[in-house]
Protein backbone atom coordinates (compact mmCIF):
# COMPACT_ATOMS: atom_id res chain seq x y z
CA UNK A 1 0.00 0.00 0.00
CA UNK A 2 1.24 3.45 -0.85
CA UNK A 3 2.61 5.58 1.95
CA UNK A 4 1.89 9.31 1.75
CA UNK A 5 5.02 11.44 1.94
CA UNK A 6 3.83 14.32 4.09
CA UNK A 7 6.73 16.66 3.51
CA UNK A 8 6.50 16.37 -0.27
CA UNK A 9 2.74 16.55 -0.55
CA UNK A 10 1.71 19.19 1.95
CA UNK A 11 0.28 22.47 0.73
CA UNK A 12 0.89 25.19 3.30
CA UNK A 13 -2.01 26.54 5.25
CA UNK A 14 -2.75 29.26 2.75
CA UNK A 15 -5.11 28.19 -0.02
CA UNK A 16 -4.01 29.46 -3.38
CA UNK A 17 -6.08 30.77 -6.28
CA UNK A 18 -4.23 31.35 -9.53
CA UNK A 19 -6.59 34.00 -10.84
CA UNK A 20 -7.01 36.31 -7.86
CA UNK A 21 -7.34 36.47 -4.11
CA UNK A 22 -9.62 39.12 -2.70
CA UNK A 23 -9.52 39.46 1.04
CA UNK A 24 -12.65 41.53 1.53
CA UNK A 25 -15.61 39.23 1.04
CA UNK A 26 -19.14 40.55 0.98
CA UNK A 27 -22.64 39.58 -0.05
CA UNK A 28 -23.47 40.74 -3.57
CA UNK A 29 -26.82 42.39 -4.37
CA UNK A 30 -28.66 40.57 -1.61
CA UNK A 31 -27.62 37.12 -2.88
CA UNK A 32 -26.19 34.79 -0.27
CA UNK A 33 -25.22 32.07 -2.77
CA UNK A 34 -24.54 31.67 -6.49
CA UNK A 35 -26.03 28.55 -8.12
CA UNK A 36 -23.39 26.53 -10.00
CA UNK A 37 -25.31 24.02 -12.12
CA UNK A 38 -23.27 20.91 -12.96
CA UNK A 39 -24.07 19.24 -16.29
CA UNK A 40 -22.67 15.80 -17.06
CA UNK A 41 -21.81 15.81 -20.77
CA UNK A 42 -19.41 12.90 -20.39
CA UNK A 43 -19.80 9.72 -22.43
CA UNK A 44 -17.46 7.91 -19.99
CA UNK A 45 -18.73 8.63 -16.47
CA UNK A 46 -22.19 8.47 -14.94
CA UNK A 47 -23.36 10.92 -12.26
CA UNK A 48 -22.56 8.44 -9.49
CA UNK A 49 -18.97 8.22 -10.77
CA UNK A 50 -18.35 11.98 -10.51
CA UNK A 51 -17.35 13.33 -7.09
CA UNK A 52 -17.28 16.99 -6.07
CA UNK A 53 -15.57 18.66 -3.11
CA UNK A 54 -14.73 22.29 -2.36
CA UNK A 55 -12.24 24.08 -0.11
CA UNK A 56 -11.70 27.81 0.29
CA UNK A 57 -11.61 30.66 2.76
CA UNK A 58 -14.02 33.17 4.24
CA UNK A 59 -13.27 36.23 6.34
CA UNK A 60 -15.49 35.07 9.18
CA UNK A 61 -14.62 31.36 9.37
CA UNK A 62 -11.15 31.18 7.84
CA UNK A 63 -10.34 27.99 5.85
CA UNK A 64 -13.55 26.08 5.10
CA UNK A 65 -15.01 23.21 3.13
CA UNK A 66 -18.57 22.80 1.84
CA UNK A 67 -20.76 19.85 2.75
CA UNK A 68 -22.65 19.27 -0.51
CA UNK A 69 -24.89 16.71 1.17
CA UNK A 70 -26.54 19.58 3.06
CA UNK A 71 -25.73 22.52 0.79
CA UNK A 72 -28.79 24.60 -0.21
CA UNK A 73 -29.66 28.04 -1.54
CA UNK A 74 -30.15 29.42 1.97
CA UNK A 75 -27.66 27.09 3.67
CA UNK A 76 -24.25 26.88 1.99
CA UNK A 77 -23.12 24.38 4.66
CA UNK A 78 -19.72 25.99 5.24
CA UNK A 79 -17.63 24.06 7.75
CA UNK A 80 -14.29 25.24 9.21
CA UNK A 81 -11.42 22.95 8.25
CA UNK A 82 -9.83 20.92 11.03
CA UNK A 83 -8.41 17.43 11.46
CA UNK A 84 -11.54 15.91 13.02
CA UNK A 85 -12.91 15.32 9.51
CA UNK A 86 -10.07 12.95 8.56
CA UNK A 87 -12.27 9.89 8.97
CA UNK A 88 -11.31 8.09 5.75
CA UNK A 89 -8.34 5.73 5.78
CA UNK A 90 -6.48 3.82 3.09
CA UNK A 91 -4.77 1.57 5.59
CA UNK A 92 -4.83 1.37 9.41
CA UNK A 93 -2.66 3.96 11.10
CA UNK A 94 -2.34 6.42 8.19
CA UNK A 95 -3.02 10.07 8.93
CA UNK A 96 -6.54 9.99 7.47
CA UNK A 97 -8.38 11.93 4.83
CA UNK A 98 -11.39 14.24 4.90
CA UNK A 99 -14.79 12.83 4.02
CA UNK A 100 -15.54 15.91 1.88
CA UNK A 101 -16.67 14.55 -1.52
CA UNK A 102 -20.26 14.03 -2.70
CA UNK A 103 -21.32 12.14 -5.86
CA UNK A 104 -23.05 14.32 -8.43
CA UNK A 105 -25.97 11.88 -8.33
CA UNK A 106 -26.61 12.87 -4.70
CA UNK A 107 -26.44 16.64 -5.19
CA UNK A 108 -29.96 18.09 -5.29
CA UNK A 109 -30.85 19.25 -8.83
CA UNK A 110 -27.16 18.94 -9.72
CA UNK A 111 -26.69 22.45 -8.32
CA UNK A 112 -23.98 23.74 -5.98
CA UNK A 113 -24.87 26.82 -3.95
CA UNK A 114 -21.64 28.78 -3.57
CA UNK A 115 -21.39 31.46 -0.87
CA UNK A 116 -19.06 34.48 -0.70
CA UNK A 117 -15.64 32.85 -0.65
CA UNK A 118 -12.07 33.36 -1.84
CA UNK A 119 -9.01 31.23 -2.62
CA UNK A 120 -11.47 28.50 -3.56
CA UNK A 121 -10.77 25.24 -5.35
CA UNK A 122 -13.52 22.90 -6.44
CA UNK A 123 -12.13 19.41 -7.03
CA UNK A 124 -14.04 17.16 -9.44
CA UNK A 125 -12.82 13.56 -9.51
CA UNK A 126 -13.89 10.54 -11.51
CA UNK A 127 -14.75 6.99 -10.37
CA UNK A 128 -13.14 7.56 -6.95
CA UNK A 129 -13.26 10.45 -4.46
CA UNK A 130 -9.91 12.11 -3.82
CA UNK A 131 -7.81 11.87 -0.67
CA UNK A 132 -7.44 15.33 0.89
CA UNK A 133 -5.95 15.59 4.39
CA UNK A 134 -7.09 18.43 6.68
CA UNK A 135 -4.79 20.02 9.25
CA UNK A 136 -5.97 21.25 12.61
CA UNK A 137 -4.50 24.65 11.70
CA UNK A 138 -6.89 24.92 8.75
CA UNK A 139 -4.61 23.90 5.87
CA UNK A 140 -5.00 20.88 3.63
CA UNK A 141 -2.99 18.69 1.27
CA UNK A 142 -3.62 18.92 -2.42
CA UNK A 143 -2.76 16.27 -5.02
CA UNK A 144 0.86 16.05 -6.13
CA UNK A 145 1.14 14.68 -9.67
CA UNK A 146 4.88 14.14 -9.31
CA UNK A 147 4.73 12.11 -6.11
CA UNK A 148 4.13 8.44 -6.98
CA UNK A 149 3.24 7.81 -3.33
CA UNK A 150 0.42 10.36 -3.43
CA UNK A 151 -2.85 8.45 -2.95
CA UNK A 152 -4.40 10.58 -5.72
CA UNK A 153 -1.79 9.59 -8.29
CA UNK A 154 -4.14 7.20 -10.13
CA UNK A 155 -7.31 9.30 -9.76
CA UNK A 156 -8.43 11.46 -12.69
CA UNK A 157 -9.60 14.88 -11.50
CA UNK A 158 -10.29 18.43 -12.65
CA UNK A 159 -10.33 21.78 -10.83
CA UNK A 160 -12.57 24.85 -10.96
CA UNK A 161 -11.19 27.92 -9.17
CA UNK A 162 -13.25 30.85 -7.95
CA UNK A 163 -13.44 33.96 -5.82
CA UNK A 164 -16.72 35.75 -5.09
CA UNK A 165 -16.52 39.06 -3.27
CA UNK A 166 -18.25 42.41 -3.15
CA UNK A 167 -16.24 43.27 -6.28
CA UNK A 168 -17.72 40.39 -8.28
CA UNK A 169 -17.13 36.79 -9.33
CA UNK A 170 -13.88 35.44 -10.82
CA UNK A 171 -13.85 31.79 -11.84
CA UNK A 172 -11.86 29.60 -14.21
CA UNK A 173 -10.94 26.15 -15.43
CA UNK A 174 -7.22 25.43 -15.20
CA UNK A 175 -4.51 23.68 -17.19
CA UNK A 176 -1.68 25.17 -15.11
CA UNK A 177 -0.82 21.74 -13.67
CA UNK A 178 -2.44 19.38 -16.14
CA UNK A 179 -5.26 18.63 -18.54
CA UNK A 180 -7.20 15.56 -17.41
CA UNK A 181 -10.68 15.79 -18.94
CA UNK A 182 -12.62 18.29 -21.08
CA UNK A 183 -14.43 20.92 -19.04
CA UNK A 184 -16.79 23.77 -19.84
CA UNK A 185 -17.61 26.79 -17.71
CA UNK A 186 -20.21 29.54 -18.19
CA UNK A 187 -21.33 32.46 -16.06
CA UNK A 188 -24.26 34.84 -16.30
CA UNK A 189 -24.37 38.29 -14.78
CA UNK A 190 -27.42 40.38 -13.97
CA UNK A 191 -28.49 43.08 -16.48
CA UNK A 192 -26.63 45.62 -14.34
CA UNK A 193 -23.34 43.68 -14.40
CA UNK A 194 -20.31 44.44 -16.56
CA UNK A 195 -20.46 41.01 -18.24
CA UNK A 196 -23.86 39.44 -18.87
CA UNK A 197 -22.42 36.18 -20.23
CA UNK A 198 -18.95 34.60 -20.44
CA UNK A 199 -17.79 31.16 -21.49
CA UNK A 200 -14.62 29.04 -21.48
CA UNK A 201 -13.73 25.40 -22.03
CA UNK A 202 -12.78 22.61 -24.41
CA UNK A 203 -14.69 22.06 -27.64
CA UNK A 204 -13.83 18.50 -28.61
CA UNK A 205 -13.75 15.09 -26.97
CA UNK A 206 -11.04 13.74 -24.70
CA UNK A 207 -10.01 11.16 -27.28
CA UNK A 208 -9.67 13.83 -29.96
CA UNK A 209 -7.56 16.07 -27.70
CA UNK A 210 -5.20 13.23 -26.80
CA UNK A 211 -4.96 12.12 -30.43
CA UNK A 212 -4.06 15.65 -31.55
CA UNK A 213 -1.47 15.96 -28.80
CA UNK A 214 0.21 12.70 -29.74
CA UNK A 215 0.25 13.71 -33.40
CA UNK A 216 1.83 17.05 -32.50
CA UNK A 217 4.45 15.61 -30.14
CA UNK A 218 5.65 12.16 -31.24
CA UNK A 219 8.29 10.07 -29.48
CA UNK A 220 11.51 12.06 -29.18
CA UNK A 221 9.86 15.47 -28.94
CA UNK A 222 10.54 17.50 -25.78
CA UNK A 223 6.82 17.57 -25.00
CA UNK A 224 6.11 13.90 -25.68
CA UNK A 225 6.53 12.97 -21.96
CA UNK A 226 3.70 15.36 -21.02
CA UNK A 227 1.26 12.60 -21.93
CA UNK A 228 0.84 10.12 -19.08
CA UNK A 229 -1.42 7.13 -18.56
CA UNK A 230 -0.39 6.70 -14.92
CA UNK A 231 -2.59 3.63 -14.28
CA UNK A 232 -5.67 5.83 -13.90
CA UNK A 233 -8.79 4.34 -12.37
CA UNK A 234 -11.59 4.26 -14.91
CA UNK A 235 -12.45 2.83 -18.34
CA UNK A 236 -9.49 0.85 -19.65
CA UNK A 237 -9.84 2.30 -23.15
CA UNK A 238 -9.94 5.94 -22.00
CA UNK A 239 -6.66 7.77 -22.78
CA UNK A 240 -4.59 9.30 -20.00
CA UNK A 241 -3.81 12.91 -19.09
CA UNK A 242 -1.46 15.67 -20.30
CA UNK A 243 0.78 17.26 -17.66
CA UNK A 244 2.29 20.74 -17.76
CA UNK A 245 6.02 20.47 -18.57
CA UNK A 246 6.87 22.29 -15.33
CA UNK A 247 5.67 19.18 -13.49
CA UNK A 248 7.94 16.79 -15.38
CA UNK A 249 11.37 15.60 -14.32
CA UNK A 250 12.45 16.02 -17.95
CA UNK A 251 12.06 19.82 -17.73
CA UNK A 252 13.53 20.19 -14.26
CA UNK A 253 17.22 20.72 -13.52
CA UNK A 254 19.09 17.59 -14.57
CA UNK A 255 16.35 16.53 -16.99
CA UNK A 256 16.82 16.02 -20.71
CA UNK A 257 14.86 19.23 -21.47
CA UNK A 258 16.22 21.38 -18.63
CA UNK A 259 17.67 23.87 -21.15
CA UNK A 260 14.63 24.03 -23.43
CA UNK A 261 14.40 27.84 -23.30
CA UNK A 262 18.12 28.49 -22.85
CA UNK A 263 19.05 29.46 -26.42
CA UNK A 264 16.13 31.91 -26.53
CA UNK A 265 16.99 33.36 -23.11
CA UNK A 266 20.67 33.71 -24.06
CA UNK A 267 19.80 35.44 -27.35
CA UNK A 268 17.50 37.93 -25.62
CA UNK A 269 20.04 38.69 -22.88
CA UNK A 270 22.89 39.06 -25.34
CA UNK A 271 21.02 41.32 -27.76
CA UNK A 272 19.64 43.73 -25.19
CA UNK A 273 23.03 44.39 -23.64
CA UNK A 274 23.81 46.58 -26.65
CA UNK A 275 20.30 47.32 -27.91
CA UNK A 276 17.48 49.03 -26.06
CA UNK A 277 14.43 46.96 -25.18
CA UNK A 278 11.21 49.00 -25.39
CA UNK A 279 7.77 47.67 -24.52
CA UNK A 280 4.43 49.15 -23.50
CA UNK A 281 2.96 47.81 -20.26
CA UNK A 282 -0.76 48.46 -19.66
CA UNK A 283 -1.39 51.12 -16.98
CA UNK A 284 2.37 51.69 -16.58
CA UNK A 285 3.36 53.21 -19.91
CA UNK A 286 6.42 52.48 -22.04
CA UNK A 287 9.39 50.84 -20.30
CA UNK A 288 12.85 51.08 -21.83
CA UNK A 289 16.12 49.54 -20.71
CA UNK A 290 19.15 47.31 -21.16
CA UNK A 291 20.73 44.20 -19.69
CA UNK A 292 23.54 45.42 -17.46
CA UNK A 293 26.96 44.12 -18.45
CA UNK A 294 28.56 42.03 -15.72
CA UNK A 295 25.46 41.54 -13.57
CA UNK A 296 22.98 40.32 -16.24
CA UNK A 297 20.28 42.43 -14.54
CA UNK A 298 17.61 43.66 -16.97
CA UNK A 299 16.95 47.24 -15.79
CA UNK A 300 13.85 48.93 -17.18
CA UNK A 301 12.23 52.29 -16.38
CA UNK A 302 9.23 54.20 -17.72
CA UNK A 303 8.69 57.87 -18.54
CA UNK A 304 7.86 58.53 -14.87
CA UNK A 305 11.19 57.01 -13.81
CA UNK A 306 9.50 53.98 -12.26
CA UNK A 307 12.00 51.14 -12.32
CA UNK A 308 11.28 47.48 -13.00
CA UNK A 309 14.05 44.90 -12.93
CA UNK A 310 14.67 41.27 -13.63
CA UNK A 311 17.47 40.53 -11.24
CA UNK A 312 19.62 38.35 -13.50
CA UNK A 313 19.21 35.93 -16.38
CA UNK A 314 16.39 33.42 -15.67
CA UNK A 315 16.58 29.74 -16.56
CA UNK A 316 14.11 27.43 -18.27
CA UNK A 317 12.47 26.38 -15.01
CA UNK A 318 11.84 30.00 -14.00
CA UNK A 319 10.31 30.77 -17.40
CA UNK A 320 7.97 27.76 -17.44
CA UNK A 321 6.95 27.96 -13.78
CA UNK A 322 6.87 31.78 -13.52
CA UNK A 323 9.04 31.70 -10.42
CA UNK A 324 12.38 32.90 -9.07
CA UNK A 325 13.68 35.91 -10.99
CA UNK A 326 10.32 36.19 -12.78
CA UNK A 327 8.30 36.51 -9.57
CA UNK A 328 10.59 38.56 -7.36
CA UNK A 329 10.40 41.82 -5.45
CA UNK A 330 13.84 43.26 -6.20
CA UNK A 331 15.06 45.06 -3.10
CA UNK A 332 17.09 47.63 -5.02
CA UNK A 333 14.06 49.03 -6.88
CA UNK A 334 11.72 51.52 -5.21
CA UNK A 335 8.54 49.98 -6.65
CA UNK A 336 8.21 46.26 -6.03
CA UNK A 337 4.81 46.29 -7.73
CA UNK A 338 6.44 47.44 -10.97
CA UNK A 339 8.96 44.60 -10.73
CA UNK A 340 6.22 42.00 -10.46
CA UNK A 341 4.07 43.54 -13.19
CA UNK A 342 6.96 43.72 -15.66
CA UNK A 343 8.19 40.22 -14.78
CA UNK A 344 4.70 38.81 -15.40
CA UNK A 345 4.56 40.51 -18.80
CA UNK A 346 8.07 39.34 -19.68
CA UNK A 347 7.41 35.75 -18.58
CA UNK A 348 4.16 35.62 -20.56
CA UNK A 349 5.90 37.03 -23.63
CA UNK A 350 8.67 34.44 -23.38
CA UNK A 351 6.23 31.52 -23.00
CA UNK A 352 4.38 32.88 -26.05
CA UNK A 353 7.59 33.46 -28.02
CA UNK A 354 7.01 37.16 -28.76
CA UNK A 355 10.15 38.82 -27.33
CA UNK A 356 11.86 39.91 -30.55
CA UNK A 357 15.66 40.17 -30.46
CA UNK A 358 15.86 40.97 -34.19
CA UNK A 359 14.25 44.44 -34.14
CA UNK A 360 16.32 47.61 -34.18
CA UNK A 361 17.37 49.13 -30.89
CA UNK A 362 14.59 51.10 -29.22
CA UNK A 363 11.79 49.92 -31.50
CA UNK A 364 8.64 49.53 -29.42
CA UNK A 365 7.57 45.89 -29.10
CA UNK A 366 3.94 44.79 -28.85
CA UNK A 367 3.66 41.71 -26.64
CA UNK A 368 -0.15 41.84 -26.70
CA UNK A 369 -0.76 40.95 -30.35
CA UNK A 370 -2.11 37.41 -30.33
CA UNK A 371 -1.39 37.04 -34.05
CA UNK A 372 2.27 36.65 -33.08
CA UNK A 373 1.71 34.29 -30.13
CA UNK A 374 3.53 30.98 -30.75
CA UNK A 375 4.07 32.15 -34.33
CA UNK A 376 7.33 34.11 -34.55
CA UNK A 377 9.80 31.25 -35.01
CA UNK A 378 11.07 31.92 -31.50
CA UNK A 379 11.09 29.20 -28.85
CA UNK A 380 7.79 29.03 -26.98
CA UNK A 381 5.95 26.78 -24.54
CA UNK A 382 4.31 24.30 -26.89
CA UNK A 383 2.08 22.86 -24.15
CA UNK A 384 0.56 26.32 -23.75
CA UNK A 385 0.29 26.82 -27.50
CA UNK A 386 -1.47 23.47 -27.92
CA UNK A 387 -4.28 24.24 -25.47
CA UNK A 388 -4.80 27.73 -26.88
CA UNK A 389 -5.68 26.43 -30.35
CA UNK A 390 -9.11 27.68 -31.33
CA UNK A 391 -10.17 24.21 -32.43
CA UNK A 392 -9.57 23.05 -28.84
CA UNK A 393 -10.43 25.99 -26.54
CA UNK A 394 -13.44 28.28 -26.81
CA UNK A 395 -12.25 31.70 -28.01
CA UNK A 396 -8.68 30.26 -27.85
CA UNK A 397 -8.59 31.01 -24.12
CA UNK A 398 -7.37 28.67 -21.40
CA UNK A 399 -5.23 28.81 -18.26
CA UNK A 400 -2.13 26.83 -19.26
CA UNK A 401 0.59 28.65 -17.27
CA UNK A 402 0.71 31.00 -14.31
CA UNK A 403 0.70 34.28 -16.29
CA UNK A 404 -1.80 33.24 -18.96
CA UNK A 405 -4.07 36.03 -17.74
CA UNK A 406 -1.64 38.63 -19.12
CA UNK A 407 -3.60 40.45 -21.87
CA UNK A 408 -6.71 38.47 -20.94
CA UNK A 409 -5.90 35.18 -22.63
CA UNK A 410 -6.76 32.90 -19.72
CA UNK A 411 -10.02 31.05 -19.10
CA UNK A 412 -10.89 33.41 -16.26
CA UNK A 413 -14.52 34.50 -16.40
CA UNK A 414 -15.57 37.62 -14.50
CA UNK A 415 -18.78 39.48 -13.86
CA UNK A 416 -19.40 42.26 -11.34
CA UNK A 417 -22.86 41.04 -10.29
CA UNK A 418 -23.16 37.27 -10.84
CA UNK A 419 -26.51 35.58 -11.29
CA UNK A 420 -25.59 31.95 -11.97
CA UNK A 421 -22.90 29.66 -13.37
CA UNK A 422 -22.74 26.32 -15.15
CA UNK A 423 -20.03 23.64 -15.20
CA UNK A 424 -20.17 21.21 -18.12
CA UNK A 425 -18.19 18.05 -17.40
CA UNK A 426 -16.96 16.70 -20.73
CA UNK A 427 -16.75 20.19 -22.25
CA UNK A 428 -18.76 21.59 -25.12
CA UNK A 429 -18.41 18.51 -27.29
CA UNK A 430 -22.01 18.31 -28.47
CA UNK A 431 -24.28 18.94 -31.41
CA UNK A 432 -26.32 21.88 -30.18
CA UNK A 433 -25.71 25.58 -29.92
CA UNK A 434 -26.37 27.09 -26.50
CA UNK A 435 -29.58 29.10 -26.40
CA UNK A 436 -27.67 31.72 -24.48
CA UNK A 437 -25.10 31.93 -27.29
CA UNK A 438 -27.63 32.72 -29.99
CA UNK A 439 -31.38 32.34 -29.73
CA UNK A 440 -33.93 29.67 -28.96
CA UNK A 441 -34.49 29.14 -32.71
CA UNK A 442 -30.87 28.74 -33.78
CA UNK A 443 -30.48 25.87 -36.22
CA UNK A 444 -27.55 24.33 -38.05
CA UNK A 445 -28.42 21.67 -40.60
CA UNK A 446 -25.98 19.34 -42.38
CA UNK A 447 -26.63 17.49 -45.64
CA UNK A 448 -23.99 15.11 -47.04
CA UNK A 449 -23.68 14.09 -49.72
CA UNK A 450 -25.92 16.35 -51.74
CA UNK A 451 -27.49 14.10 -54.38
CA UNK A 452 -27.00 16.66 -57.14
CA UNK A 453 -23.60 18.22 -56.47
CA UNK A 454 -21.93 15.91 -53.94
CA UNK A 455 -20.96 18.80 -51.67
CA UNK A 456 -21.42 19.40 -47.98
CA UNK A 457 -24.12 21.99 -47.43
CA UNK A 458 -24.41 23.80 -44.13
CA UNK A 459 -27.45 26.00 -43.64
CA UNK A 460 -27.33 28.78 -41.04
CA UNK A 461 -31.05 29.25 -40.40
CA UNK A 462 -31.33 31.96 -37.78
CA UNK A 463 -32.17 35.57 -38.56
CA UNK A 464 -30.19 36.61 -35.49
CA UNK A 465 -27.01 35.48 -37.26
CA UNK A 466 -27.40 37.97 -40.12
CA UNK A 467 -24.48 40.37 -40.18
CA UNK A 468 -22.16 38.03 -38.29
CA UNK A 469 -19.06 36.49 -39.83
CA UNK A 470 -18.44 32.76 -39.81
CA UNK A 471 -15.40 30.53 -40.18
CA UNK A 472 -15.10 26.77 -40.12
CA UNK A 473 -11.86 25.05 -39.05
CA UNK A 474 -10.51 21.55 -39.20
CA UNK A 475 -8.86 20.05 -36.13
CA UNK A 476 -5.46 21.37 -37.19
CA UNK A 477 -6.86 24.90 -37.04
CA UNK A 478 -6.92 25.38 -40.82
CA UNK A 479 -9.80 27.46 -42.18
CA UNK A 480 -11.87 25.41 -44.65
CA UNK A 481 -14.64 27.98 -45.18
CA UNK A 482 -15.41 31.53 -44.13
CA UNK A 483 -17.72 34.36 -45.04
CA UNK A 484 -20.53 36.62 -43.87
CA UNK A 485 -24.07 35.60 -42.97
CA UNK A 486 -25.93 37.88 -45.37
CA UNK A 487 -29.41 36.47 -45.01
CA UNK A 488 -31.49 34.03 -43.04
CA UNK A 489 -30.68 30.50 -44.27
CA UNK A 490 -27.21 31.31 -45.61
CA UNK A 491 -25.82 28.27 -47.41
CA UNK A 492 -22.19 27.16 -47.01
CA UNK A 493 -21.11 24.66 -49.64
CA UNK A 494 -17.79 22.77 -49.70
CA UNK A 495 -16.70 20.05 -52.07
CA UNK A 496 -14.74 16.99 -50.96
CA UNK A 497 -14.81 17.83 -47.27
CA UNK A 498 -13.12 14.96 -45.45
CA UNK A 499 -14.78 12.80 -42.84
CA UNK A 500 -14.07 14.26 -39.42
CA UNK A 501 -14.83 16.84 -36.77
CA UNK A 502 -14.93 20.56 -37.54
CA UNK A 503 -15.44 23.77 -35.61
CA UNK A 504 -17.86 26.39 -36.91
CA UNK A 505 -17.44 29.80 -35.31
CA UNK A 506 -20.16 32.39 -35.82
CA UNK A 507 -18.40 35.50 -34.72
CA UNK A 508 -19.82 38.52 -33.01
CA UNK A 509 -17.24 39.07 -30.27
CA UNK A 510 -16.79 35.26 -30.44
CA UNK A 511 -20.44 34.88 -29.55
CA UNK A 512 -20.97 31.30 -30.58
CA UNK A 513 -19.16 28.09 -31.37
CA UNK A 514 -20.41 24.89 -32.89
CA UNK A 515 -18.75 21.47 -32.93
CA UNK A 516 -20.13 18.88 -35.33
CA UNK A 517 -19.12 15.75 -37.17
CA UNK A 518 -19.40 15.31 -40.92
CA UNK A 519 -20.27 11.67 -41.60
CA UNK A 520 -20.03 10.08 -45.02
CA UNK A 521 -22.90 7.84 -45.97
Amino acid sequence: MKELLKNNNQINTKIFLTILQLFVIGIVSGQTTIPYEVINNSPHFSDNEIYIGLVGQTTSLGPVWVDFNNNAIDNPALIPINDTYNTLHIEPGDWGYADMFTPLSEITDGTLHIPAIFGCRMYISFVNPMYIHFFDSGGYTGPDLQNPADPNSNIRFEIIELTWSSAGLWTNTTRVDAYQYPMGLEIWGTPESNNAYKKAGELISHEEIINLFQQAFPIGDDFYPCYSENDLIGPSNLPGIIEQPSKLEEFKEGGVSEFYFQDYIDAVWSYFKDNELAVSIPNWGVFRGYVEEGTDILKMSNENNVEAWINGKPNTQEVIEAKGKLAENVLETPSNDADLVFQAQFCAAMNRGVIDYTVSSGVLQDWSNELFFFNNNFTHNQYVAFFHQENIAYDSKTYAFAYDDVFDHSSTLQTSIPDRAKITIGGFNDNTLSNEDLSENSLLTITYPNPATDVVVLALTDANLVGMSYAMYDLQGKVVAKGLVTQNNTQIGMQQLALGTYILKVNQNNKALKTFKIIKK
